[in-house]
C-alpha cells in the first residue's frame, strides 16, 4: 500500500467496516477462528471498536515507519508487532488491556490479508499464529493488576547463560537502563565518537550514553557485519528465560532489568544528592517523562 499511515488505515477500515451489519450473521459466515477456538466475525461492528481499530492501526503504522523504516503496512512483520506490544508491556499496560489490543491487531491482520499481494514481500506480514504467541508473552510478562517489584536478585549471573548475540542487549538493559526495543535494535548512525551511543526514546526523548570500549566495539562489529545490531525479540526473550531458570531466578520479563537499573542507581545517587534530585536523574536515564513512573520501579 502507498500513502501515509492515515490513508492506508482508512483503506484497511473499509475492508472490516461492519457498522450496521448483523454481527451474528457475519460470524456465521466467517471463516476466521479466534484464539478461543470459536468463529469470530471478520468485521468491526461497534463505533467504539471502529475508533480503537483506527487509532491502533495508525499507531502501528507510525511505529513501523519510525523504528523499522517500513512505510507499506502490508510488509509489517512479526518482529514489528512483537516490539510494538513489548513497548506496551513496558509502559505498564495491564494484561486485560493488552489482550484487547491483540484482538484488534487480529482485525488489522485480517484486513491486511485481504489486500492484493502486489509484491513478493507482501507474503510475509504477521499472522494469526504470531498473535497467539504474543498472548503467551503478555501472560508471562505483563502486569495483571498492580505494580510489583520485578527486579532480579542476581541478574549478573545471567551473562554466562545467554548467547553472545543477546549479551549486548542484556548489558544495555541492566547497566544502562534501556528499554528492550532500544537495546536490541541499534543502527550505525547511533554510534557517535568517544564510545557514545545515541538513544531516541519515546516522544523523541534523546539520551547519550557513554559505553565502555569493549561493549561499544561489540556493537560496532555487529553493525559492520550485518548493517545493524538486531537481536530478534523472541530469541532474546527465550535466552533470558532460560538464563533465569538456570540461575533459579523468578522470570519477571526483560523489564525486570530496568527495575534493577533503577534501584541500583537510586541507591548510588542518594549517597551524593537528595532523594528528589536522585529520582529526577534516574527518571531521565530511564527515558521517563514523569518521576511518578520511576517510583513504581523503586517499590
Amino acid at each position: 500500500m502507498r500513502g501515509s499511515a492515515h490513508n492506508q488505515v482508512r483503506h484497511l477500515w473499509h475492508i472490516v467496516d461492519g457498522i450496521g451489519q448483523s454481527k451474528a450473521l457475519s460470524r456465521a459466515k466467517s471463516e476466521y477462528i479466534g484464539h478461543n477456538g470459536h468463529k469470530v466475525s471478520e468485521k468491526v461492528h461497534a463505533y467504539l471498536s471502529k475508533d480503537e481499530f483506527i487509532r491502533l492501526a495508525k499507531e502501528l503504522g507510525n511505529f513501523a515507519k519510525a523504528n523499522f523504516q517500513i512505510r507499506d503496512m502490508q510488509t509489517i512483520s512479526q518482529e514489528v508487532v512483537d516490539m510494538f506490544i513489548c513497548n506496551k508491556i513496558e509502559d505498564g499496560l495491564y494484561q486485560s488491556t493488552l489482550s484487547t489490543y491483540i484482538s484488534m491487531l487480529a482485525k488489522i491482520q485480517l484486513a491486511l490479508s485481504k489486500l492484493p499481494k502486489k509484491l513478493e514481500k507482501h507474503n510475509f506480514y504477521y499472522t494469526q499464529v504470531d498473535l497467539i504467541d504474543l498472548r503467551k508473552i503478555i501472560n508471562t510478562q505483563s502486569i495483571k493488576s498492580k505494580h510489583i517489584n520485578r527486579a532480579y536478585q542476581s541478574p549478573q549471573s545471567f551473562m554466562s547463560e545467554i548467547s553472545t548475540q543477546s549479551k549486548i542487549g542484556f548489558q544495555l538493559q541492566l547497566h544502562y537502563g534501556l528499554r528492550v526495543r532500544e537495546a536490541i535494535l541499534i543502527r550505525s548512525k547511533q554510534l557517535l565518537s568517544d564510545n557514545v551511543l545515541e538513544i531516541q526514546g519515546k516522544g523523541g526523548y534523546m539520551r547519550y550514553i557513554k559505553l565502555p570500549p569493549n561493549l561499544y566495539s561489540l556493537i560496532e562489529q555487529e553493525i559492520r557485519k550485518n548493517g545493524s545490531y538486531f537481536q530478534k525479540y523472541n530469541l532474546y526473550i527465550k535466552d533470558l528465560q532460560n538464563a533465569a531458570k538456570a540461575t533459579n531466578e523468578k522470570w519477571t520479563g526483560t523489564h525486570g532489568l530496568r527495575y534493577n537499573y533503577a534501584q541500583t542507581k537510586m541507591n548510588e545517587y542518594q549517597k551524593i544528592m537528595d532523594y528528589d534530585k536522585a529520582l529526577a536523574r534516574v527518571s531521565f536515564e530511564l527515558g521517563h517523562h514523569r518521576t511518578e513512573i520511576t517510583q513504581h520501579y523503586l517499590k
